[in-house]
């Protein structure tokens, strides 16, 4: 357990490739890079990645209903008139790795050809990335074994895509 005075220890730098959180704390795997955020959506698999999938029409829209990719910040917001074990969960979802997100042959391709000509090729492939891009809102609770998504009204992908009004001074 954490120390009774709120103190928190500090992890020392590492080197291994391990995820460690500080001694007393422990974490929960909400989504990962692909999982549904909607009923009748399917997680991304793997196969689907390592078969050239991702560039296609069908990928683009499917992401869209999707967990992002590439994670790097959060923040939580408790839903009113609810104890702090429920809430919104909004994940900033910064970028998409090529080496990770397309197949061997399409990476090779990349590193010794002109990236752009095979994004010319594949315009269907930067309609996912954008799709994997902006923020995953999640509605979230925690039970009994730890924190999970929940498919609740208020999840929602923001892209670059998303219609929003501009007010106020920035206008």
């Amino acid at each position: 357990l954490p120390p009774r005075d709120g103190s928190f220890i500090a992890l020392q730098p590492l080197r291994s490739d391990a995820f460690v959180v500080p001694f007393g704390y422990s974490y929960d795997v909400v989504a990962r890079d692909g999982d549904a955020m909607f009923p009748g959506t399917t997680n991304l698999d793997s196969r689907t990645m390592f078969d050239g999938a991702l560039a296609t029409e069908q990928a683009a829209t499917a992401q869209l209903r999707r967990f992002g990719w590439c994670t790097d910040g959060l923040a939580y917001f408790p839903i009113s008139g609810q104890r702090s074990d429920r809430g919104v969960l909004c994940a900033n979802n910064e970028s998409v790795h090529l080496s990770l997100a397309f197949p061997r042959s399409v990476r090779d391709s990349l590193a010794s050809a002109d990236p752009g000509a095979w994004i010319d090729r594949h315009p269907a492939a930067v309609k996912w990335m954008q799709a994997a891009h902006g923020v995953s809102v999640l509605q979230v609770a925690r039970g009994p074994r730890g924190w999970k998504m929940e498919h609740g009204a208020l999840n929602r992908r923001i892209t670059a895509s998303t219609p929003c009004d501009i007010t106020g001074p920035a206008r």
